[in-house]
């Protein structure tokens, strides 16, 4: 299956084996369970693109998995956080009318459409392909060398299958142990638990617009310097850029995040759900 870019089993020889680490549930029970030798071999490296835009407990779940890894790997396996720019940054200068290409997000407009998703490619895809090339010492604009391989392992569970794809590169080699291993997200849930771990934060951009009422709700409740931060970017990029005839907004409702009456969540019956979109596992 390696000559697909997937693969249900462990490569013999890569030249790199890689963990794509979103600060989630999945690929925390990932990580973990790896280091507890569950699942294996153990990565040479684990690798998180940092948009820049995460929300507070989710750099605070980094930093305590890093710690997990160098103590429990004497730093035999890399903990690299990487990054391709600072997503929220970015969509304010190109809103406050600065020049430069900026990578589009899915915004709702005014007109019932959604804008693109470059975000993730361009956020989180592109960065964690850089630290690869780096680790094999492969210079940005050089070519991999002709016969490597590296196993790049996605924390994506049973209940998600559908989102397990080819990788985009020739030399990489997706691999997906939680599906190998029959673990669904809620298994991970529980390994945690049962491990005495904590429960991993929602992974996701403060401002991702794919976000649904419950998990606002949550960031309103639990994090509200997050949700005022995402309320303050949510105005700013209103029009977009000069070339925009339509109003954007975060929220589907096409109304001012901070206006949103989040529907059906009820007081005290909040869901920690995590991310059904694109980044966060």
């Amino acid at each position: 299956m390696s000559a697909t870019g997937m693969t249900m089993t462990a490569l013999e020889n890569p030249a790199l084996r890689v963990l794509s680490f979103g600060g989630g549930v999945q690929s925390t029970a990932m990580l973990l369970m790896a280091l507890h030798r569950e699942i294996g071999p153990l990565p040479d490296a684990v690798i998180m693109a940092d948009t820049g835009w995460e929300g507070v407990r989710t750099y605070a779940h980094v930093e305590w998995t890093r710690e997990q890894v160098n103590r429990m790997t004497n730093g035999q396996v890399q903990f690299i956080v990487t990054s391709g720019g600072n997503i929220r940054e970015d969509q304010i200068r190109q809103s406050q009318g600065a020049e430069g290409r900026v990578a589009a997000v899915p915004y709702f407009t005014a007109n019932g459409g959604r804008g693109m998703r470059q975000c993730t490619s361009e956020y989180k895809l592109e960065p964690l392909t850089q630290a690869q090339r780096g680790l094999l010492g492969v210079m940005k604009g050089s070519r991999v060398p002709a016969g490597t391989q590296v196993e790049v392992w996605i924390g994506i569970s049973t209940d998600e299958i559908i989102r397990a794809k080819h990788a985009a590169k020739p030399w990489q080699v997706n691999r997906f142990p939680l599906i190998e291993a029959g673990i669904s997200r809620n298994d991970c849930r529980s390994w945690l638990e049962a491990k005495g771990y904590p429960q991993p934060p929602k992974s996701a951009c403060v401002g991702c617009p794919y976000h649904d009422d419950w998990q606002w709700a949550d960031m309103a409740r639990n994090a509200p310097a997050d949700f005022a931060d995402a309320c303050e970017v949510d105005d700013i990029i209103r029009r977009g850029n000069s070339k925009m005839t339509n109003d954007q907004f975060t929220h589907r409702s096409l109304r001012p995040l901070r206006d949103v009456k989040f529907a059906g969540v009820e007081n005290g019956d909040l869901f920690d759900a995590d991310c059904e979109g694109m980044c966060g596992l």
